[in-house]
């Protein structure tokens, strides 16, 4: 499976977007083939943000570890 491209920048200004978000959206695109472009990231980090105070994750370096490793992945990734 190909890789989305890394983003490093939020389109039209120079925010850093975190890596984490990035393989968050490549993770997605992998295993749901749904893939979310450079322009609605800010709205996958607003998902991932609702995901992760329901599951008390601080960061989405956590939230990655959880549809990465974690047994229950594919339940998190097809339930949201």
């Amino acid at each position: 499976m190909t890789t989305a491209p890394a983003v490093n920048e939020w389109p039209g200004t120079a925010v850093p977007v975190q890596p984490e978000l990035v393989l968050i959206r490549d993770v997605i695109y992998q295993i749901a083939g749904i893939f979310h472009p450079d322009n609605k990231l800010r709205l996958l980090q607003d998902r991932c943000g609702r995901r992760m105070k329901d599951l008390k994750v601080g960061t989405l370096r956590e939230y990655s570890d959880c549809i990465i490793t974690h047994p229950n992945r594919r339940a998190e990734l097809v339930a949201h």
